[in-house]
Order: structure tokens, then C-alpha cells, then sequence
């Protein structure tokens, strides 16, 4: 897997998937991510990814189960795929504190804005969605997604708290 060296890189390039069989339709799924990362403010960014996660659910369900499968069950200290999976989430946790913090710098975003806390708390998020939408199938994925972007514009408004 190549380590990750740049925000402006696609987060399929820079943090991978585990499989071609998963890869190439969840891909499919995130085609658009590629054309606006580095390109928008970090909002327009972050809203990118959280889209194709939620058109990935929509159009590549069995794909993205068994993706977050090898995600969750990665967790085990004895997986296989546990270095992995490590090594993919803190590429993910540290390119998007970079975003962040380029767009702090910028004043794109609050002054206040802790880089490494929100990037942290978007990852969380988006995997905390996944997995409740594996776990519940009355879960809304859509809705989930439309919150965590509420919140996200809320807490990085240059004015918000």
C-alpha cells in the first residue's frame, strides 16, 4: 500500500483497500473525490468524501460490507489484515489533520479548530455510520451522513465555537 504523501492525492491512491474486488467498485463509487480534493475549500472536501461513502453504500452495499468487515474484524490483534488497516486509518487520521490544518492556516476555518481532534472525530464518524448501517438495517445511512456534515459545518464556521 503507498503511504500517503499529500492531501491533494486521491484518499483511494494515498490510503488504498485491501482488495481489487472491493477496490474497483467502491472506486467507481468515489470517481468525483478525485477532481475536488486540494481543489475546494475544506468543507467542499470533506463533504466529497462524505458523499462517496454514502453513494458507495447505495450503489456497492455487498462491496462496502465486506470492506468494513475486514475493517472491523482487523481489530483483533491477530487479523491478518491488521498492520493494514492501522497503517490505511492513520494515513486517513493525518491527511485529513493536514487539510485541516491548511485550511486553519488559511482562515478557511475557525481559528479555534484543533486539526488532529476533528480529523479524528470525521474518521470516527464515518466508520461509526458504516457500522451502524451494517449492524441496523433501519439505520439511514443518508440521514447519518446529512448530520455529521451539519455538525462538521457548524463546529469549523469561521464564527462557531
Amino acid at each position: 500500500m503507498p503511504p500517503p504523501t499529500s492531501p491533494k492525492r486521491s484518499a483511494f491512491q494515498a490510503w488504498g483497500v485491501v482488495t481489487d474486488a472491493v477496490e474497483v467498485p467502491v472506486r467507481a463509487a468515489h470517481a468525483d473525490v478525485d477532481l475536488r480534493l486540494g481543489t475546494e475549500a475544506i468543507e467542499e472536501r470533506l463533504r466529497a468524501a462524505i458523499d462517496a461513502q454514502e453513494r458507495a453504500i447505495v450503489k456497492t452495499p455487498a462491496e462496502m460490507r465486506a470492506l468494513y468487515a475486514i475493517f472491523f474484524q482487523s481489530s483483533d490483534p491477530a487479523a491478518e489484515y491488521r498492520v493494514d488497516v492501522a497503517r490505511s486509518l492513520t494515513g486517513q487520521r493525518r491527511d485529513l489533520a493536514n487539510w485541516m490544518r491548511e485550511a486553519r492556516d488559511a482562515g478557511e476555518v475557525s481559528s479555534s479548530v484543533e486539526p488532529s481532534r476533528i480529523a479524528g472525530q470525521v474518521l470516527s464518524s464515518m466508520i461509526g455510520i458504516v457500522h451502524q448501517w451494517i449492524m441496523d438495517p433501519v439505520a439511514s445511512a443518508p440521514e447519518m451522513h446529512l448530520d455529521v456534515k451539519e455538525l462538521l459545518d457548524a463546529r469549523l464556521s469561521r464564527t462557531g465555537a
